[in-house]
């Protein structure tokens, strides 16, 4: 039918043939369009897709899990690759991904001073004068690190504060284990 309005649209309108044959007009003119590879742009999307999804876990993984969608985004961007913030948000999402996010810590050159109103260990050196040689006063504290595949790592760091008050080498010894014993 198609064809056939085609050849007679020479000599009599596209409108008058349609509504004569009762043939939709706009299903006249899609038929009449070119024939886009509209497929094959979707498969092009869907590898693109694929290999941004790819290049979002690799970044994540170099990056020792700790990229957030914002740094994920950056780092892509770097790399010349333009993806939206909401897309590797859906990525991580979809992948069940979530970055692990870094506890700020410092070495406190102090005993204990906690909230606590159970058991806590009052600071003890609030009364002392600073200690003026070594081997005086030593604190310790107890932190861990997250390894990869979920384990943990206890590090165990002391310090003489004299040292640590302007000596050459502050931290005196430390101990890493897999147990807290």
């Amino acid at each position: 039918m198609n064809r056939f309005i085609q050849s007679q649209s020479q000599h009599y309108p596209v409108q008058v043939l349609c509504q004569t044959l009762g043939v939709n007009r706009s299903r006249y003119y899609d038929w009449r369009k070119p024939t886009t590879k509209a497929p094959a742009k979707e498969t092009d999307n869907r590898n693109i897709k694929f290999n941004n999804t790819q290049q979002i876990e690799d970044i994540f993984n170099l990056h020792l899990l700790r990229y957030s969608s914002r740094r994920l985004v950056s780092e892509m961007k770097g790399r010349k690759i333009n993806v939206s913030r909401d897309f590797v948000r859906k990525v991580l999402i979809k992948n069940q991904i979530k970055p692990i996010q870094p506890h700020s810590f410092s070495f406190l050159l102090r005993a204990t001073d906690s909230l606590y109103t159970i058991g806590y260990s009052p600071n003890l050196l609030l009364d002392r004068p600073s200690p003026t040689g070594t081997n005086q006063v030593w604190v310790s504290a107890i932190t861990y690190l997250l390894l990869t595949k979920g384990k943990w790592l206890y590090l165990a760091v002391w310090v003489d504060l004299c040292r640590a008050a302007g000596a050459v080498k502050a931290y005196c010894a430390w101990r890493t284990t897999c147990a807290m014993s």
